[in-house]
């Protein structure tokens, strides 16, 4: 029959090696959650406005945010509106804007929600790109 001592020992050597082990399953849960739910879109950089390309060959910028049920968040949305203009002689001309999502007739609001596996790829757009300054025109013009 075990001796008392000897089953305390036992014991406290089994919390030794759970408390030593904790921090691998952490780390290991955190891996997990972050590929299963879609560990790019932890990457994007917070405040900072991302291009977003979808499988349909559509472009959107804004700031992007992890969602939940498969789909990322994209919060204060700007497209591209082309619009071509046949010229009496010559090439037609491009009219190219940054449209802020939002102003269409539906009235949609300032964000949307992505499925993940529509989403090609996104880009980090730096502060000073044209899409941003842009941007930064048209959120000068609301105040």
């Amino acid at each position: 029959m075990p001796s008392m001592k000897s089953t305390t020992q036992d014991s406290l050597g089994i919390k030794k090696k759970l408390s030593a082990s904790l921090p691998a399953a952490v780390a290991a849960l955190v891996i997990i959650t972050a590929v299963v739910l879609g560990y790019g879109v932890l990457l994007a950089r917070a405040g900072r406005y991302q291009a977003v390309f979808l499988d349909n060959n559509q472009v959107y910028f804004g700031k992007l945010h992890h969602g939940w049920f498969g789909a990322a968040k994209l919060n204060d949305v700007y497209y591209l509106r082309v619009t071509q203009t046949l010229q009496p002689q010559g090439e037609p001309t491009q009219d190219i804007q940054i449209v802020q999502l939002g102003d269409e007739l539906h009235g949609p609001e300032r964000a949307m929600f992505i499925p993940k596996n529509q989403i090609l790829f996104w880009e980090n757009l730096r502060k000073d790109s044209q899409v941003v300054t842009a941007i930064k025109r048209i959120k000068e013009g609301q105040k």
